[in-house]
């Protein structure tokens, strides 16, 4: 793995959490009405109730699934604290870390807002496999690695992991529903590809 690459991390950090932002602003916005799903009303504290919105099945799925997604995402760039060889590498796992447990937590509050269970919503137990799911495995062998043996795994598995999260989006943008989160799918592949550049920015 090469080293000296800090500074161009930063500003990919930097764009990172504004991608980030947008996707939170884009998702709590997601109140348009589209068919199926029935909705629940519910009321932030210290908020008014949102307007009553409905969400299709397939909304409800892609947010479940890409929850789950991104929480493996956070497990694997949360392992690069004291592994990862490339002080770099390191400072892009940690803002990975901190923009998808952001987005994550949106993501669940769209479901907790419309009362969908997010288990059901992604299929329950007999759910195929999601496009670049981490297996434990490849998380058991990164908390054994450090150095540029861990910084292979950790690029090689990331990358993977964020085409995953763009096939989910572009499984969804096929779909229909609520424009909204059609937007939202839009967002997440554009930061997913923009990482997936950065990443591979490691593997030379």
């Amino acid at each position: 793995m090469t080293r000296g690459r800090l500074v161009r991390t930063g500003r990919g950090g930097a764009l990172a959490l504004t991608l980030a932002a947008v996707l939170v602003a884009g998702l709590t916005g997601c109140d348009s009405p589209a068919p199926s799903v029935s909705p629940a009303p519910s009321v932030s504290p210290g908020a008014s109730a949102p307007p009553e919105a409905t969400a299709s099945p397939d909304d409800a799925a892609f947010v479940a699934m890409m929850a789950e997604h991104h929480d493996q995402a956070v497990a694997l760039a949360e392992l690069a604290e004291g592994r990862a060889g490339d002080p770099a590498l390191a400072e892009l796992a940690a803002t990975i870390a901190v923009t998808q447990r952001a987005e994550a937590a949106t993501l669940r509050a769209w479901l907790e807002r419309r009362g969908i269970d997010a288990q059901a919503a992604a299929g329950g137990h007999d759910a195929e496999p999601m496009p670049g799911a981490l297996s434990a495995a490849t998380l058991d062998r990164a908390e054994t690695l450090d150095g540029d043996a861990f910084d292979r795994l950790f690029v090689d598995a990331m990358v993977r992991h964020h085409e995953g999260a763009i096939e989910m989006a572009e499984e969804r943008l096929a779909a229909s529903g609520d424009p909204a989160v059609a937007r939202l799918a839009r967002q997440i592949a554009t930061a997913q590809a923009l990482e997936i550049d950065r990443l591979r920015e490691f593997a030379g």
